[in-house]
C-alpha cells in the first residue's frame, strides 16, 4: 500500500512540475515584449545647447539637431537626465548611450566614435571679476588660472597654452561652478561658449555683479560633430546616417534647424 503512494505522489509531483513549467512558460510568451528601441542621446542641461525643461522635456540647439537625424530613420530619440558632459563620454565610449550632439573633433574621438559632421563655427569667450585687468589677446592670459568645464575641447592656441605653461587650466565638473569660484578669487578667468557664459551671468545677481567678460573672443573653425557610439545599434545604418548627415550640412539644414531654435526660444539667448 505505502509504496502505491508513494507512486502516486511521485506521478503528482512530476505532473505538477510540468504543469508549472508550461504554465510559466505560457506567460512568458504572453508577455509583451521590450519593443522600445529608441537610442538614448546623452544630455547635460546647457543652454542653449542642451535644455532640460520643467516638464522633463529635453529641446535645445543640439537636441533638435539629433532629434532630427535619427527621424530620417523613422525613430525617435530619449534622453537621459542632466548628466555631466565627461560622464556622457564616458558612457558614449561604453555603449551604455548610442548618441551625442556637439562634440569636437580629436583623434582620439575619431577613433573611438563614428563622427558626423555637423558645424564648423566655433566661438569662445572668457570671463574675468569686474575690475580685474582686461583682456584683449592671448598674450594677456599668460599666468592665468582659467577654469574649463571637464571633458571639453577648446580651440588649438588653448591646448598650446597649456602645454608649453603659458597659463594654468583648471577643470571643474561644472560651469556654474567655475563661475562661483571665479568670483570667490580661486580662478583668474572662465572659458566658454559666449551665450551660455551670459546666461549664467544673467540668471545670478552676485555674478552679475562681480564678474564681466572681456573683449578677447576666438571665433575659430572649430569643427563639431554628431557622435554615435560603435557599440550602439546606430551603427547598423551608419552609411544612411553619414549619408544624410552629409546633405543636411551641404543644404544647411543643420543650420536652418539651430535658427528655429533660437527664434522659437529666444529666452535661452
Amino acid at each position: 500500500m505505502s509504496m502505491i503512494l508513494g507512486y502516486l505522489l511521485m506521478f503528482y509531483l512530476i505532473n505538477r512540475s510540468v504543469f508549472l513549467l508550461l504554465f510559466n512558460c505560457f506567460f512568458v510568451f504572453l508577455a509583451p515584449a521590450n519593443t522600445d528601441k529608441s537610442p538614448v542621446m546623452c544630455i547635460d542641461h546647457y543652454p542653449p545647447l542642451q535644455v532640460i525643461l520643467n516638464n522633463g522635456e529635453a529641446t535645445g540647439e543640439n537636441v533638435e539637431v539629433g532629434k532630427a537625424l535619427v527621424k530620417k530613420l523613422d525613430m525617435d530619440l530619449k534622453f537621459t537626465p542632466d548628466t555631466p558632459f565627461s560622464r556622457c563620454l564616458l558612457w558614449l565610449d561604453q555603449g551604455k548611450v548610442d548618441i551625442m550632439v556637439g562634440v569636437l573633433g580629436s583623434a582620439q574621438r575619431h577613433k573611438n566614435f563614428h563622427m558626423l559632421l555637423y558645424d564648423e563655427m566655433t566661438s569662445k569667450v572668457f570671463f574675468i571679476r569686474a575690475g580685474s585687468p582686461e583682456l584683449n589677446t592671448y598674450d594677456d592670459l599668460k599666468g592665468l588660472k582659467i577654469g574649463v568645464s571637464r571633458g571639453t575641447k577648446q580651440f588649438e592656441k588653448f591646448n598650446d597654452g597649456i602645454l608649453n605653461g603659458h597659463f594654468t587650466k583648471v577643470e571643474v565638473g561644472d560651469l556654474s561652478a567655475a563661475f562661483g569660484m571665479l568670483a570667490k578669487g580661486r580662478l583668474d578667468a572662465v572659458v566658454c561658449t559666449d551665450y551660455y557664459g551670459i546666461k549664467i551671468i544673467n540668471e545670478n545677481t552676485y555674478y552679475g555683479l562681480n564678474i564681466q567678460q572681456t573683449h578677447y573672443k576666438v571665433t575659430s573653425g572649430t569643427k563639431t560633430y554628431i557622435a554615435i557610439s560603435k557599440q550602439s545599434e546606430l551603427t547598423k545604418h551608419i552609411k544612411k546616417l553619414r549619408e544624410v548627415a552629409k546633405k543636411m550640412f551641404e543644404t544647411r539644414q543643420f543650420n536652418e534647424i539651430i535658427q528655429t531654435f533660437k527664434n522659437e526660444w529666444p529666452e535661452f539667448y
